[in-house]
């Protein structure tokens, strides 16, 4: 079937792309051209592709900052709860709170000496 034999399509018919013709062989080394652009830079797709790859870098530095602010953040908040002791005392019957009370406060305070 030659290329004449071929059936005419209609407009209505014709796909909204172009098909690419699939070379059977590998091209010759005279076809290659070193050092072409993989996208033309003059086309829509060349400076689509520059916008979304401006873009992408834009929000990896964006989340790489939050990530370092984060991270002290962190730091700082371990840092304070290192620091920080709660005693809870249970009312129970029997019991002196008053004198439960400062004998914690006399722990605490040899406590916050020896760390000191």
């Amino acid at each position: 079937m030659s290329s004449n034999d071929a059936p005419k399509l209609k407009p209505s018919m014709r796909l909204p792309f172009r098909v690419g013709l699939v070379r059977e062989e590998a091209p010759d080394a005279d076809d290659v051209v070193r050092g072409a652009p993989l996208v033309p830079t003059d086309s829509v797709a060349g400076r689509s592709l520059v916008i979304v790859i401006a873009i992408m870098t834009f929000l990896a530095a964006l989340a790489a900052g939050a990530a370092l602010l984060v991270a002290d953040a962190s730091v700082d908040w371990t840092r304070e709860v290192a620091r920080e002791a709660t005693v809870q005392l249970r009312p129970t019957p029997g019991r002196n709170m008053e004198a439960d009370a400062a004998k914690a406060a006399e722990i605490l305070a040899a406590l916050k000496t020896e760390i000191s």
